[in-house]
């Protein structure tokens, strides 16, 4: 898939699902429902879609590799601790690896974080910045709560959740602006070359 405009917006369709997925699962917290298993894969994928896209518009910008690599750590760490959570039911026996991951997931939103600081791009910079940080604030809160074993403090926790996917259309949003202000810069060098009494 190529980095464009057209494929951009569709990342933001997929995001749209990944916003009505979350807002189901807090519902369904909220009226003492489990979440399904198919429910939480799904999440898990539409989750993924955007972030992948992501990552082939840093290769697109030509970042440095250490800061996709770190892109690359933080989805194949998700998709490991989501699996456990999904496969694995939470019981006292596995009470040291369900903390373990979670530091995990902390950990790596760190890095994830200050790499996103190190990318040298004014559209996107700040955004990715944010989210890091905002992902590092849920997964804390969401350790607090399994702490404390409350489960009324866990569905009000996950509320925090809806702000992944809405940070998620702000950075997507960003790259629309980011590929639109390149192809005019590009059009106008075009011009330029086109004309060259103009100079």
């Amino acid at each position: 898939m190529m980095v464009t405009v057209k494929n951009t917006y569709y990342a933001m369709v997929v995001n749209l699902l990944y916003s009505l997925s979350i807002v189901t699962s807090i519902m369904l917290r909220f009226n003492n429902m489990p979440l399904s298993k198919w429910q939480a894969v799904l999440n898990e994928i539409v989750y993924l879609i955007p972030l992948i896209y992501l990552i082939m518009v840093l290769k697109h910008l030509k970042v440095d590799s250490s800061i996709i690599t770190t892109y690359k750590i933080f989805i194949g760490a998700d998709i490991v601790i989501s699996l456990y959570f999904v496969v694995v039911k939470f019981t006292p026996n596995n009470l040291s690896i369900y903390y373990l991951l979670f530091l995990l997931s902390i950990v790596v939103a760190i890095i994830f974080t200050i790499q996103s600081a190190r990318i040298q791009n004014k559209w996107l910079t700040y955004p990715l910045l944010t989210y890091g940080l905002m992902f590092l604030f849920v997964t804390l809160l969401q350790l607090v709560a399994s702490v404390i074993y409350s489960s009324s403090m866990y569905r009000y926790v996950s509320l925090t959740e809806i702000s992944i996917p809405a940070l998620t259309f702000y950075i997507l949003f960003k790259i629309v602006r980011y590929l639109d202000e390149q192809r005019k810069s590009d059009s106008q060098i075009a011009q330029f070359g086109d004309n060259p009494g103009n100079i």
